[in-house]
């Protein structure tokens, strides 16, 4: 951005939009938005959210350290505040039996005890997180889909998003990278083994997951490919998880 007009920097902005609306499978809605919603009958609701556009600058400055209080301010917001109304709206209108939520980053706590976080993550806007927990909450089957970290996880949400020890309320999947190199295993799982919400994460796989839903379940599908390296590698089913 440095040496820019705001021209020059408004013009990138729109090269870039065109760029992603032609070379992504995605339709273009009117302002360039890009959260949008998807139903399955009277079965599910996809909530596909935007968390780039509309999110604050970065809480303690940014990246992965120490928290502070700055986190936990109520003005700071992954959405915005338009999206974000969109969203909680939509989920308390809904009757369908799954509510379904689409988003690029880990939504669950971790903080490790209020020590550390990734700033990137929910972690660094805990107040829009809990928002969307306070309507989750009054609802049954509302599961969130994630990635990012190039790590597989799947976790609880729970009511209190600073607490991780309270009540459940939605499940997490957060799905691994398809072709990136694999992470190291023993210092992420050494990262979470005290995490008592998290119950399955794993640094070393590559792939991603299949879902299924039905009026009584959700099942998934961890699938892993035995390398990245060749174009004709195995693939198998690493772990199955059920959501009721």
């Amino acid at each position: 951005e440095r040496g820019r007009t705001q021209a020059e920097l408004q013009q990138l902005k729109q090269e870039g939009y065109q760029a992603f609306f032609e070379n992504q499978p995605i339709r273009s809605i009117a302002g360039n938005q890009l959260y949008r919603r998807f139903h399955w009958g009277q079965l599910a609701t996809m909530h596909a959210l935007d968390t780039r556009q509309f999110r604050s600058d970065p809480a303690c400055g940014g990246g992965f350290r120490e928290v502070c209080d700055d986190r936990l301010s109520a003005d700071r917001s992954m959405l915005g505040a338009e999206q974000t109304q969109w969203l909680t709206q939509g989920m308390q209108a809904d009757e369908r039996r799954w509510n379904l939520i689409a988003q690029s980053v880990v939504m669950g706590n971790l903080d490790f005890e209020n020590t550390v976080a990734n700033f990137d993550q929910w972690d660094g806007f805990t107040a829009n997180r809990q928002q969307i927990i306070d309507v989750a909450k009054d609802r049954r089957g509302t599961v969130v889909l994630s990635g990012d970290i190039h790590a597989a996880g799947v976790a609880s949400i729970t009511v209190d998003g600073l607490d991780p020890r309270s009540r459940p309320v939605m499940t997490e999947f957060i799905t691994p990278a398809i072709t990136s190199g694999a992470g190291d295993n023993t210092v992420f799982g050494a990262l979470i083994a005290n995490q008592s919400h998290v119950e399955y994460a794993n640094g070393d796989v590559r792939g991603y997951m299949v879902g299924q839903v039905t009026t009584d379940t959700m099942n998934v599908d961890l699938r892993v490919v035995d390398t990245v390296l060749e174009p004709e590698s195995g693939i198998r089913t690493e772990r199955s998880f059920r959501v009721d």
